[in-house]
Formats: C-alpha cells, sequence, structure tokens
C-alpha cells in the first residue's frame, strides 16, 4: 500500500508481501531516471501530482515471483487539521491538543494562556499538550499555540490560532 506524508508528494511504502527475498520497486514516474528500488518498502518523491502506476515485484529462490501493480494518484495538498478544542479527561478520546494529518520533520508547540505567558512547549508532535501547566490541570478556557516546523519537502511551516480547553 502507499499513503502519503507530510505535504510534499513523497510516498511511503508498506511492502506486506511474504517469504520474498528480492524486491523490484517501479513507481511509474517518467520525470525520474531512476524510480527502480530493491528496498523492501521504499519512499520514493514524486516531482508533480498525477495518477501512476506502481509495480512492486517479489521474487524468492524457488524461482517464483509475483508482481503487484496499483494505481494511484498522488495530490498531495496540505492535509493538516489542527482542532479548535480538546478535552483531557482522561477517557481516551481528544485528550491531548496537537497537530493532525501531517508529518513535520523538526517541530515546535508553544501554548500561551490568556495573558501571554507561556504555558507549554514541546517538540513531539504525537504527544502535542495534554492539558497540564507545570505538573496541574489547566484552566478550561481559550489558549494560545504557535506550531513551527518543516515539513518532509524542507519548506517552512506556521500555524497560530486559538485552542479552546474543555473539562
Amino acid at each position: 500500500t502507499a499513503e502519503q506524508a507530510g505535504t510534499s508528494r513523497m510516498v511511503v511504502t508498506e511492502n506486506l508481501s511474504i517469504d520474498g527475498e528480492a524486491y523490484s520497486w517501479d513507481f511509474g514516474d517518467p520525470l525520474s531516471n531512476d524510480d527502480s528500488f530493491s528496498d523492501f518498502s521504499p519512499t520514493y518523491t514524486y516531482e508533480e501530482d498525477g495518477e501512476y502506476t506502481i509495480q512492486l515485484v517479489v521474487a524468492n529462490s524457488g524461482a517464483c515471483t509475483d508482481t503487484l501493480e496499483i494505481r494511484r494518484f498522488v495530490n498531495f495538498e496540505d492535509n493538516s487539521f489542527i482542532p479548535s478544542a480538546f478535552s483531557p479527561n482522561g477517557e481516551g478520546r481528544n485528550d491531548r491538543f496537537r497537530l493532525l494529518g501531517s508529518i513535520l520533520l523538526d517541530h515546535e508547540m508553544l501554548i500561551f494562556n490568556q495573558w501571554g505567558e507561556l504555558v507549554f512547549s514541546g517538540n513531539d508532535q504525537d504527544m502535542g499538550w495534554d492539558g497540564t501547566i507545570r505538573g496541574e490541570l489547566g484552566e478550561p478556557g481559550n489558549y494560545t499555540y504557535v506550531i513551527e516546523g518543516t515539513d518532509s519537502s524542507g519548506e517552512s511551516i506556521l500555524y497560530k490560532g486559538i485552542i479552546s480547553l474543555i473539562r
């Protein structure tokens, strides 16, 4: 399977083949001089959006081969999603405020209270903010966030807004 990573045109593959010993990937990109890979699960970056045929040929020492071919439309708009509210109440849903849908190579999140005081700073995109301030539960209300980073294509990203903490 192929899925996008970040806002670039990078495709991350997931090879689900069993008992393979040799792999040959062709990403069907006419703009590339070298779009054939022998890694188990390679990544590939397209230069343009479009429809591409991705082919995987798997072989083993018993001279058996199998071929998988899929057509995928590559369209990498910014799929970032930043929620407008979160409820860190421990029930396992929406317990953290974080950037969703995009993968940033480097990342810094700053959270400010209504007086402009920094109450959280973090650089782990998966963890985000859990709604605590100096080890204590943050008060319900609105907070300002600033998220800065670099996407997988090297482009600088900056998001600013208001997040509501609900208890």
